[in-house]
């Protein structure tokens, strides 16, 4: 009986490890807040971006563009209304609302 519940305790033991490899935290703002208003010179066609996430560019956002893709600065992973493109830290006490847009806010 004592076999029997080491084994399990072990099973599930490597069972918690596993899972806890796989995790995956991904910060949606990053503290330097960084922040685009076009396009740059690019040296990937653009694939590499689209399968990182990078979906949004110019020709389709009518806001502020957030998060340039590194291989291709014409690639953005967020567009977000005109205005959202502070971090909390940037704005401090001129927030202008608790809305934010993946995690970039208005200021006053």
């Amino acid at each position: 009986m004592k076999r029997f519940v080491l084994s399990i305790l072990c099973f599930a033991w490597v069972l918690c490890f596993a899972h806890l490899g796989q995790a995956k935290v991904e910060l949606l703002a990053k503290t330097n807040g960084t922040v685009a208003s076009g396009s740059n010179s690019s040296n990937d066609s653009g694939d590499t971006c689209a399968s990182q996430g990078y979906h949004r560019t110019a020709l389709d956002c009518n806001g502020v563009l957030l998060e340039p893709c590194s291989g291709n600065s014409t690639y953005y992973k967020f567009c977000c209304p005109t205005g959202y493109k502070y971090t909390k830290e940037q704005c401090g006490d001129k927030i202008r609302s608790t809305d934010n847009c993946h995690g970039y806010y208005k200021c006053d």
